[in-house]
């Protein structure tokens, strides 16, 4: 699993340096995620969008100050929006070892964060929860809502009585 993280977000979870690597033209489903610190009403958040799909994720930011307080982080959310989302999965574990982390590139998917940024703020001055901000669809993917992409793509890797299997990833 690849994260490419923003200067903010690097600086927040004390990384010295990052390497840049690639990406690949044709993205892969759950591979790739940006990663970027954001401030809604003066609060910090992490911003987590999935590259092939746009689905973002936003969370606060209060006590994730280094790599292990991010992975710990990061696999908890991804238990938690796995089983919120896809009815008949019970995810008890994640197994996110062996992630690269990365540099962000200026491509689509920092574009769409640009853009459920300012959506995620007029949701919260609304009183709205900014899981919204998957609800509006983005050219760039077909004119698709991320929500409904990534269960779309989630559902194509659904198999053997509910369980999902994505090498090296989730571990159930």
């Amino acid at each position: 699993m690849i994260f490419r993280f923003t200067s903010k977000a690097k600086d927040q979870i004390n990384i010295a340096k990052l390497e840049k690597i690639e990406s690949n033209k044709d993205k892969v489903f759950f591979e790739e995620w940006n990663v970027d610190i954001i401030f809604i009403k003066h609060k910090k958040y992490f911003m987590f969008t999935e590259g092939k799909t746009l689905f973002t994720i936003i969370r606060h930011a209060v006590g994730v100050k280094s790599i292990n307080d991010f992975n710990t982080f990061i696999r908890d959310i991804f238990i938690e929006v796995l089983n919120d989302l896809v009815e008949g999965i019970n995810l008890s574990d994640i197994n996110i070892s062996n992630s690269l982390f990365t540099t962000t590139e200026n491509n689509n998917v920092r574009r769409a964060q640009i853009d459920h940024l300012f959506h995620a703020k007029r949701l919260v001055e609304l009183g709205k929860n900014t899981f919204d901000v998957n609800r509006i669809p983005i050219a760039s993917i077909g004119y698709k809502f991320p929500v409904d992409y990534f269960i779309e793509e989630l559902g194509k890797i659904l198999q053997n009585d509910g369980f999902v299997f994505i090498e090296d990833v989730l571990r159930n």
